[in-house]
C-alpha cells in the first residue's frame, strides 16, 4: 500500500525506527499507524502529521477488566460506571481506541499513563467500521479530515 501511494517498489522501501521504537519510512514522506483485530485491518497514511491508528474487536467480555483502573482517567472511569452492559462495554471500547491512538501517534503507547489526554492541537477521527468493533485515529493536525478507500483499489 505504502508503495503504491509514493509509486515506489514495495521491495525498496526503507523504514526505520522512530525516537520511542515506531516504524517510519526512511525520510518520513509519508506516516502510516496500521491496526488489526479479529481479520480487520485499518491502515491510516498522511503525508504531513504524526498520526496513530487503533482498531479492537468488542469482546463479549466484563466492559471494565482489571486494566481499566490502571488505563483509565477517574473522569473515564466515571463515564463507565454510569453505564451497564452493552453501553459500558462499547464505551470502554471508544475509550481505549482513543486512547491507544493517540498514544500511538505520539509514540509512547498506552502504558505511558491513565491521565487525561492533551489534544489541543490534535484531530479524533472515527472511521466507520464493522458492527462488533471499535476504532480511532489520533493525527496532530487540528483540521485532519478522514477520506476512506478500500484496499485494493
Amino acid at each position: 500500500m505504502l508503495g503504491h501511494l509514493l509509486g515506489r517498489d514495495p521491495a525498496a522501501l526503507e523504514f526505520e525506527r522512530g525516537p520511542a521504537g515506531r516504524p517510519e519510512l526512511s525520510g518520513r514522506p509519508l506516516r502510516f499507524s496500521l491496526a488489526h483485530s479479529a481479520g480487520l485491518a485499518l491502515v491510516a497514511v498522511t503525508e504531513r502529521a504524526d498520526l496513530g491508528a487503533d482498531l479492537e474487536r468488542i469482546e463479549a467480555r466484563p466492559a471494565e477488566p482489571p486494566s481499566a483502573e490502571r488505563y483509565f482517567a477517574p473522569a473515564e472511569r466515571a463515564s463507565l460506571e454510569a453505564l451497564s452492559g452493552e453501553a459500558r462495554r462499547r464505551l470502554f471500547f471508544d475509550l481505549w481506541t482513543q486512547k491507544e491512538a493517540y498514544r500511538k501517534a505520539t509514540g509512547e503507547g498506552v502504558t505511558a499513563g491513565i491521565g487525561e489526554l492533551d489534544w489541543a492541537g490534535w484531530t479524533l477521527l472515527r472511521p466507520v467500521v464493522p458492527s462488533g468493533y471499535a476504532a480511532a485515529i489520533a493525527v496532530r493536525a487540528p483540521d485532519a479530515e478522514l477520506r476512506l478507500e478500500p484496499w485494493p483499489r
